[in-house]
């Protein structure tokens, strides 16, 4: 049994978001980038037709192919057209390189598409009823574009688009979703776009949801009744693998009275944390 997997990729709708909102934006440039399309597919379909062309009469060909003078006319014919094919590909690829380069300009904002797209078809893992189309999530997406706040600098216009998009179809999609799972989104989103950043770093996130896992800290925990087990456990796989932690362990040893008089107050939340711990 086969099974062939249909889902988007982040990549697939970074491109399609992309052309969206350039034709928008720019519509001449999209339909520049949509006419190259085609003459490249053109140009290369010309070639392949002349090659099968000249193969099939070489194949038929008898006696000497050199007597042969339509054979002979023909190859000189698709010589001259493969040469006036090839100069015009390389044309269009220079053509093509100006053109992305013009499009890049607005990666940002299909990005920010994207990502907040994945974030929400992956609210269907949380409740099967949270299920949003493509094809919705793209009008919202150009709704976005139309009224976002207009600028005559790109830079701004493409912060516009992005801070407006963000919030608004957040907003939309607050509207279908219990009031619990609101701030669970807001959560996504936002770390999804650290970790986009850099601010995030993956490891420190996989540590945030999974914690230290199997791992266990073979130096004796001296705070057993303020730091748990798992929390000890926990301090050895952040100084190993976070370079902020380096040392933690060590530090936690060397300060036990002061964390321990830390821990014990009433309200250590709201207390100040020793230095060198903050």
């Amino acid at each position: 049994v086969t099974i062939i997997n249909f889902m988007i990729t982040i990549s697939g709708l970074e491109d399609q978001l992309l052309g969206e909102v350039v034709k928008k934006e720019r519509p001449e440039i999209e339909v520049q980038k949509n006419e190259l399309v085609q003459r490249v597919a053109g140009g290369k379909k010309t070639l392949s037709e002349l090659e099968n062309k000249i193969l099939k009469m070489l194949s038929e060909a008898e006696g000497n192919i050199l007597d042969n003078a339509e054979l002979v006319d023909t190859l000189s014919e698709s010589k001259l057209t493969s040469n006036e094919v090839n100069k015009d590909l390389e044309e269009a690829l220079v053509t093509e390189q100006e053109i992305d380069k013009l499009r890049a300009g607005y990666v940002p904002v299909s990005q920010r598409g994207a990502l907040m797209y994945f974030e929400i078809a992956n609210l269907s893992t949380i409740d099967p009823m949270y299920q949003y189309s493509l094809a919705y999530y793209k009008r919202l997406y150009n709704l976005c574009i139309d009224n976002a706040d207009q600028s005559d600098d790109l830079e701004q216009r493409l912060a516009n688009i992005i801070k407006y998009m963000t919030l608004f179809i957040f907003r939309s999609i607050c509207r279908g979703l219990f009031a619990r799972h609101e701030l669970l989104l807001s959560l996504l989103i936002c770390v999804s776009i650290l970790k986009r950043d850099g601010t995030v770093p993956l490891a420190e996130w996989s540590l945030f949801l999974r914690g230290a896992g199997m791992a266990v800290n073979d130096l004796e925990n001296p705070l057993p009744k303020i730091i748990l087990e798992a929390g000890w456990n926990l301090a050895k796989v952040l100084d190993e693998q976070i370079p902020a932690f380096e040392g933690l362990c060590d530090k936690i040893i060397a300060n036990k009275e002061v964390l321990k008089e830390w821990g014990s107050c009433k309200c250590p939340e709201s207390t100040p944390i020793p230095a060198g711990f903050d």
